[in-house]
């Protein structure tokens, strides 16, 4: 999913591509939505301010991004923790999500899991 992100008077706003708009005073509350969002930080667009767009600073751009990779940095921690603990190959967690059409090895993992373990929750 693309995200693009300007300035806005309340602070930061991101258009996704499916239509979506969210606005956040701080960066790193934009930073979670945008990763709850599925946004990663390879889809992410600051706009061009030659173009007229209200466009974020360079650091700003660059503290976006960082949380964006720690977000999804500590997400992929969590599934291998998960794959881990239920005896699971990550490797082969992801292989058999990309096989699924599945976008996020976590998707595959939520179903293991339950019918694994129904116990746990």
């Amino acid at each position: 999913m693309i995200a693009h992100i300007r300035l806005v008077d309340a602070g930061f706003m991101a258009e996704l591509d499916d239509g979506c708009h969210i606005e956040c005073a701080d960066l790193r509350d934009l930073a979670r939505e945008l990763h709850t969002a599925g946004v990663t930080v390879d889809s992410v667009i600051c706009g061009d301010w030659r173009k007229g767009d209200s466009v974020l600073m360079a650091g700003q751009q660059i503290a976006l991004r960082v949380e964006l990779r720690r977000l999804a940095d500590d997400e992929q921690q969590a599934v291998r923790a998960r794959c881990e603990a239920l005896g699971l190959s990550f490797a082969h967690v992801q292989r058999l999500a990309v096989a699924t059409d599945h976008e996020e090895p976590q998707a595959i993992l939520w179903g293991w899991d339950w019918t694994l373990r129904p116990w746990h929750h």
